[in-house]
């Protein structure tokens, strides 16, 4: 309205009407931009104070979860140990098994098998005291853990820290160890040293027939084609029957040949003489001599069709027939009773037998029937005039072709002859094999249950920590309000008091040799304290020792362990093979063992949330800790500490164990190979001096600081 003014704008306290600061407005601006910034200084300088206990912690707990680690190690050194020692027992026995098959063995036998008793006796005797000591060690890890946790803690203290520390483990108590046992393969071993003589003698007998059966094949190969180019079967089908390639073939050596191609070339023989027989000349004398020549080829076709050679594996059998060599041996065939021979009959009735159907006498005189040389042989017929057919014209037929080396016969009775004297030498060999065999059969199946026993009983170790270990860490130094970066826009407390902080670790896979190098240090205390052992047992040492330092190979270190150790048995001397059976025996039981490469990759601790460790584990420190963090951010000022349940809960089952070890070094086990002369080598632990003297009072110390904890009046929520 015309005339009246505008009003004049409302002034503020802070900020003009037109939006800018007032003077007042501007300095509380300030103030209060430098109190906060003030504030966020001494918030971050409070925090990197009480982070540094964290740091401790995280090192703590790393070093509690590194006593595990080392637990796995020696645990991994005993299951090489005690798994070398079950392979070395079952394959020096089977060695020793071995080595009774064959020639001059015996001495080596009894040696091998002595010492793979000895083998037994030291693994269950390893095996047993490293169990026990494992056990006691895993009982011992809780206090390990903890005083390597106070050990750590307290080495960071200086002038502006005092920590105190201990850790727990999750779980607190390890699953019990046991290797198992071998006293089956220990009762089998025993056995067969107290039937070693009767083997040994069984396998001696074993070996002479058969050295008399390969003998017998040998005569029978050369007089069948082993001569060529000489006399034998062989040159003689060739020349006489003009026999070749597939029908009269040529081996080179007796281990390839049988009597089954000497059997097939005689048929072949005798079928193409039959079928070629004709006169080598006119006149009745030679006719009368091809058609006996034919009748004998005839028979012998006729014999040899029923004759046989069967071999599969360790059977043999064979039925070669003897083909007569004079009259007296064609009186005991077919030949002297077979009624084939003309008979005529003359005018005054006197009657002659005739060689055959074409003797010129026969046209002469009236045919009245057929004889046998028999008939003949018992009278009552003239000799004929034209072919003078007596009971030695027959016999003579392969007389002649038998007693000399170019007659075919001659050679072919030899292999017939050798056949009897092979089946029945193979006979007695095959007998005294089935003496050897049984006992070795039943004992290679004990050995193949232990190697797959020992294959299996792998320890797979739980000890306590093997989910993880979680560490308590106090520094109850207090802190000056004046080095809490002074301000006066900031209230300063009178002191910061003790900071607490938790921290978990876990094991994680590191690829490193650390268990190797373990093996290949005890390997070099068995070779330095078995100097002057030589024999059987250096061979045996050498064993073991090849199968430890190859724990890692597996299935296909056992097989090595098994050639080297049978390269030193003669194994390929015997004729009788029962060797190479119970060699090939004892591989097979090592390759049907399925032996597994072992897993030697070491443990390394690593940090990791803490409730991954707590809640993973139900024991009562573990529920105890697990509360402790619920309620910990709910802390009112002076109440009371929720750590103490799980801190005297770990106290009393760690304390149990303290006082019975006072030693320096632990005596796992002690290999202990061929009695008390032979080679000792200790597995052992050092315990690091800490451990002995302070360790005990420094984790008193730290539990006692630990649980006084409370909260100081002017702190505020201290568990965030």
């Amino acid at each position: 309205m015309m005339g009246q003014t505008e009003p004049r704008p409302m002034r503020r306290a802070f900020h003009e009407s037109d939006g800018g600061f007032t003077t007042v407005g501007m300095v509380v601006a300030l103030l209060v931009t430098l109190a906060l910034l003030f504030s966020a200084a001494k918030v971050y300088k409070i925090n990197s104070v009480a982070a540094d206990v964290q740091n401790v912690a995280d090192a703590a707990a790393l070093a509690a979860e590194n006593q595990v680690a080392s637990f796995y190690i020696v645990a991994q050194v005993c299951d090489a140990v005690v798994l070398s020692l079950s392979l070395s027992a079952a394959i020096t026995a089977g060695a020793g098994a071995v080595a009774l098959c064959v020639p001059g063995g015996q001495a080596l036998a009894s040696r091998l098998l002595d010492a793979s008793a000895d083998i037994a006796h030291a693994r269950q005797s390893f095996a047993e005291g490293a169990a026990d000591r494992l056990n006691a060690i895993q009982d011992l890890l809780p206090y390990f853990a903890a005083v390597q946790a106070s050990q750590v803690a307290q080495a960071n203290n200086d002038d502006c820290a005092r920590y105190f520390g201990i850790a727990f483990l999750a779980p607190e108590a390890g699953a019990p160890i046991d290797f198992g046992s071998i006293d089956e393969a220990t009762r089998a071993i025993d056995d067969l040293r107290e039937r070693q003589d009767q083997v040994a003698q069984a396998a001696a007998r074993a070996e002479e027939a058969s050295k008399r059966a390969q003998a017998s094949k040998e005569r029978a190969w050369r007089a069948d084609c082993g001569n060529a180019p000489g006399f034998c079967m062989y040159e003689r089908a060739e020349k006489l029957a003009g026999l070749s390639g597939a029908r009269n073939p040529l081996f080179s050596s007796a281990d390839t040949w049988s009597f089954a191609v000497a059997l097939e070339r005689a048929r072949a023989y005798y079928a193409e003489r039959q079928a070629r027989e004709r006169p080598l000349g006119k006149g009745v004398d030679e006719g009368a001599n091809s058609a006996l020549r034919a009748r004998f080829y005839a028979y012998a076709v006729k014999e040899l069709g029923g004759a046989y050679v069967r071999e599969a594996g360790d059977a043999f059998e064979a039925y070669l027939p003897l083909l007569p060599a004079n009259t007296d041996e064609m009186r005991a065939t077919d030949l002297f009773t077979e009624r084939v021979y003309p008979v005529t009959a003359a005018g005054d009735g006197t009657r002659t037998m005739h060689a055959w159907q074409g003797c010129p006498a026969c046209g002469r005189d009236a045919l009245v029937g057929t004889g046998s040389v028999a008939d003949l042989e018992a009278g009552g017929y003239a000799v004929c005039p034209d072919c003078a057919f007596t009971p030695a014209s027959l016999g003579s037929v392969a007389a002649a072709s038998t007693s000399i080396e170019n007659g075919f016969e001659h050679w072919y009775r030899i292999v017939a002859e050798e056949a009897g004297v092979y089946a029945r030498e193979r006979a007695e060999a095959d007998a005294a094999k089935r003496e050897v065999q049984g006992p070795l059969e039943a004992f290679s199946q004990v050995l193949g249950d232990v190697a797959k026993q020992a294959a299996a009983q792998r320890i797979h170790v739980a000890p306590p920590g093997s989910i993880g270990a979680v560490a308590l860490v106090a520094d109850v130094h207090e802190v000056a309000g004046d080095d809490l970066f002074p301000s006066s826009f900031v209230a300063q407390p009178t002191a910061l008091g003790a900071r607490v902080a938790l921290s978990a670790s876990t094991l994680a896979c590191d690829d490193t040799s650390e268990t190797e190098n373990v093996i290949t240090s005890l390997l070099d205390n068995v070779d330095a304290d078995a100097v002057g052992i030589a024999g059987a047992p250096k061979l045996v040492l050498d064993l073991w020792s090849t199968l430890l330092g190859s724990y890692t190979r597996g299935h296909d270190a056992a097989l090595d362990a098994v050639r080297q150790i049978g390269d030193a048995v003669p194994i390929k001397a015997g004729a009788s093979g029962l060797g190479t059976w119970a060699a090939q025996k004892i591989e097979t039981l090592v390759d049907d063992a399925g032996l597994e490469p072992a897993e030697l990759a070491a443990w390394k601790p690593v940090t990791v949330n803490s409730w991954h460790v707590v809640g993973a584990d139900g024991s009562k420190p573990m529920a105890a800790l697990a509360q402790a963090k619920r309620i910990g951010a709910h802390l009112r000022p002076t109440e009371q500490n929720p750590l103490r349940a799980a801190i005297d809960l770990n106290a009393d089952f760690i304390t149990e164990e303290y006082d019975q070890r006072s030693s320096q070094e632990i005596e796992i086990a002690r290999i202990q190979l061929f009695g008390e002369e032979g080679p000792s080598v200790p597995l052992s632990i050092t315990l690091p001096e800490p451990l002995r003297t302070a360790g005990h009072d420094g984790i008193q110390q730290a539990r006692e600081a630990l649980k006084s904890l409370v909260a100081r009046e002017e702190e505020v929520e201290p568990w965030t």
